[in-house]
């Protein structure tokens, strides 16, 4: 099953299409991605260097993204680094969407 939600960003128009529930793995790495992220936070949410902190963990939740402005692929290089403001809203947007999965979800056994 999945998740399609439409992306609010406005510089970055489209949806993502989100793992729903996701599995323990996914959990795992969005973990990961959420701990790196916490110790790069206090340099600003809106640094390329806490994006690239926390994206990869929520990336393993993502089944497909169709959002102008982004390179084919779903990988952290996908994601444009200008306009600076409208990424950190994307990071943020998508990081609580993978929090929203992870916190509502009951973790299935791979």
């Amino acid at each position: 099953m999945s998740k399609t939600v439409t992306c609010p960003v406005k510089a970055f128009p489209g949806f993502v299409i989100f793992s729903d529930p996701i599995t323990i793995s996914q959990a795992s790495q969005y973990e990961a991605g959420k701990f790196y992220g916490e110790q790069f936070a206090k340099h600003g949410k809106e640094t390329a260097i806490y994006a690239a902190a926390v994206v990869p963990g929520a990336l393993g939740c993502v089944e497909k993204w169709e959002i102008k402005g982004f390179q084919e692929g779903i990988t952290l290089n996908s994601i444009p680094l200008k306009p600076h403001a409208a990424r950190a809203e994307f990071v943020e947007w998508l990081v609580a969407q993978v929090e929203a999965l992870y916190a509502d979800t009951d973790v299935p056994n791979e």
